[in-house]
């Protein structure tokens, strides 16, 4: 892990990480002091008990993607309000193409609606993890970028959000790139 130091151990805080595999939010919180809790899509809530009893107590909560889920953004309010660290993925989902997506507006809400610091996170290698089953592991890097203050801004329209999203994952691509 590289820049630990730039997510402080109390205090609001936003983790804006990139998104490759099934265990990011495993890699990007095994090496901080506090408990984030992520936002998930909301298919892994409620199908299947085991996998929705695991997603609740690691902390994640649901969020329904492709809609305007503003019960998911009212949950995160509260987590930061209270001075907690919301994950949540600047991509919007796991990519597919095995590479950096394109950052979804997500982020950029929460950071102009909250006026929380931003960590850009960039998680190097963990699209290797599947292979752990046959016995490689891989080397995986967790960068914690410097945080991001955005101006607080209490209704954010979508263009807003997207440049601020923008801004976000182009700390995130800097940092991705430099490992």
């Amino acid at each position: 892990a590289r820049g630990r130091a730039n997510v402080l151990d109390d205090g609001p805080v936003i983790l804006g990480p990139n998104h490759l595999s099934n265990m990011d939010h495993f890699f990007c919180g095994v090496y901080l002091r506090r408990r984030i809790r992520f936002m998930s899509k909301s298919q892994f809530f409620g199908r299947n008990p085991l996998v929705s009893y695991l997603f609740r107590v690691s902390g994640h909560f649901p969020v329904r993607r492709g809609h305007q889920d503003d019960e998911a953004f009212v949950t995160a309010h509260s987590i930061l309000d209270r001075g907690g660290c919301v994950g949540i993925y600047a991509e919007g989902g796991r990519s597919r193409s095995g590479g950096l997506g394109e950052p979804r507006p997500g982020i950029g809400r929460l950071a102009l609606e909250s006026g929380a610091p931003v960590v850009p996170v960039a998680i190097h290698g963990s699209l290797a993890a599947r292979n752990w089953r046959r016995l490689r592991f891989p080397r995986v890097v967790v960068s914690f970028g410097e945080p991001l203050r955005l101006p607080t801004v209490a209704e954010p329209d979508r263009e807003q959000q997207i440049q601020a999203a923008q801004l976000i994952f182009a700390r995130v691509r800097d940092l991705y790139t430099a490992i």
